[in-house]
């Protein structure tokens, strides 16, 4: 509440950690500001949202001049959410291989239950209608 008050610098922390506090308090609410998308992600439950200042002053998370926009408001009304060399590479336009173990997707128990669920689970590398590719 400092931090949103005003009392306390924000410079000192970290803006993701800040988000995610507001959230949690309460003080923000986890969708779209504009169109209500609150869709999760099923590998990591993460919200696609983007915090925007609308003073354009990102140390200022007062009450009113915060809110989170998900990408596709925020590209339509503030710009491109990603620079012309990363949207070449997800593209396919620029290289894209890289072969490192990072790329390895790690699930936990509950991550593979709800890919089981809905039917993205490994094994049926084979089947010609599968619409999900694990390799």
């Amino acid at each position: 509440m400092d931090i949103v008050e005003g009392r306390v610098d924000s410079s000192h922390f970290s803006p993701d950690k800040i988000k995610y506090r507001m959230i949690e308090a309460g003080l923000l609410e986890e969708k779209c500001s504009d169109c209500g998308y609150q869709e999760r992600r099923v590998t990591d439950y993460k919200t696609p949202l983007i915090m925007r200042f609308k003073d354009g002053n990102t140390k200022h998370y007062g009450m009113g001049n915060v809110h989170l926009l998900c990408y596709n408001c925020y590209f339509i009304y503030y710009g491109s959410v990603f620079t012309e060399r990363e949207i070449e590479r997800l593209e396919g336009l620029g290289d894209t291989t890289m072969k490192t173990e990072s790329n390895v997707l790690q699930l936990d128990e509950y991550q593979m239950k709800i890919l089981r669920e809905l039917g993205l689970q490994e094994g049926d590398e084979e089947d010609p209608y599968s619409l999900v590719a694990f390799k």
